[in-house]
């Protein structure tokens, strides 16, 4: 897993949210944070792709990968290897 991305995405996603970042990265799935929907989803996704420079692919965004900000770093994993190598 990327920790450039799970760093990435959990700033993002306390900046979304408008919470501090240690709430976000304590282990709290993103799914039980207050103001994470579908649409915080979203522009989540949108965030990462732009900062990361990578594109995931819409067949593996799925609810699953929104448990934790590990399974989500895991969806931009592969794109970052490929592009590091």
């Amino acid at each position: 897993m990327s920790e450039l991305a799970r760093d990435r995405a959990a700033e993002a996603l306390a900046e979304i949210l408008r919470l501090p970042l240690e709430e976000v990265g304590s282990g709290v799935s993103p799914l039980d944070l207050p103001g994470f929907d579908s649409i915080a989803a979203v522009e989540l996704l949108e965030r990462l792709e732009t900062e990361l420079d990578v594109e995931v692919p819409p067949e593996l965004i799925v609810p699953e990968a929104f448990e934790s900000l590990d399974t989500l770093a895991e969806l931009f994993a592969r794109p970052l290897q490929e592009v590091e190598a």
